[in-house]
């Protein structure tokens, strides 16, 4: 059942230091972008490596350290119109 907010429930993530955080973001059509934020900021390039496949984006951050623990959120955007998509809260131990 949808929040009346309409925010995501979060997918708590836990991952052991020095290992390859995976996080996925389904699209609606293989024309949207995935749009990844990190503690609400958009993630640079050079934070994070996207993978990309036709409908299923993976934002891939190799050897995760205590600094990668947190939310991150994916958005897909199309056309301009940018839709919500999965939350993760992160723990890195």
């Amino acid at each position: 059942i949808p929040s009346p907010t309409g925010s995501i429930t979060p997918k708590n993530v836990t991952v052991v230091a020095g290992t390859d955080l995976v996080l996925t973001c389904r699209l609606g059509s293989n024309l949207a972008q995935a749009l990844w934020t990190f503690e609400g900021r958009a993630l640079a390039d050079e934070q994070a490596l996207v993978l990309h496949d036709a409908r299923l984006r993976a934002l891939v951050v190799p050897g995760a350290g205590a600094q990668h623990s947190g939310t991150y959120r994916c958005f897909s955007e199309e056309r301009g119109a940018r839709l919500g998509g999965e939350v993760y809260r992160v723990a890195v131990l």
